[in-house]
């Protein structure tokens, strides 16, 4: 598992084959950033915003498929440790990359995400360009 931002540096591999994130954040202010990073970085990709585990569980019970999940960890309803469990034992769901996007600084929070498959662990920065660069470097690995 890769923990972002870690000497973050604009990468220029193309996210052409990226269509559609998922995202799961329940902080209006936190998902207005993250959009707005999508936008600034200019990866044209489709997103739907979902606030809970619950509602996301519901939305990949959907014929449309995701590519890729970004989550919070802190979240009413279903939060995202438990979102994760259960991801992980949807079929069609486990092989959908998921990056945590979180404040939380614990150990065992990155233990228990890399255990249930989080491929990435990305620590919510304070500067708008990091979030940007975060997002675009995750996104252009995974590619």
């Amino acid at each position: 598992m890769k923990t972002f931002p870690s000497q973050l540096s604009k990468q220029t591999a193309p996210a052409a084959s990226l269509k559609r994130i998922l995202l799961i954040e329940d902080d209006e202010g936190d998902q207005g950033l993250f959009m707005a990073a999508l936008n600034s970085v200019e990866l044209r990709l489709q997103c739907k915003v979902v606030n809970n585990g619950l509602d996301a569980i519901n939305h990949l019970n959907r014929p449309l498929q995701y590519e890729m999940i970004f989550l919070d960890l802190n979240m009413p309803l279903m939060g995202g440790l438990d979102f994760l469990k259960i991801l992980h034992e949807k079929k069609n769901a486990i092989n959908i990359p998921v990056v945590v996007m979180t404040t939380s600084i614990e150990p065992s929070d990155k233990d228990r995400c890399e255990a249930l498959g989080v491929k990435f662990f990305f620590h919510k920065p304070a500067k708008f360009e990091e979030l940007c660069l975060g997002i675009e470097n995750i996104i252009n690995d995974i590619n």
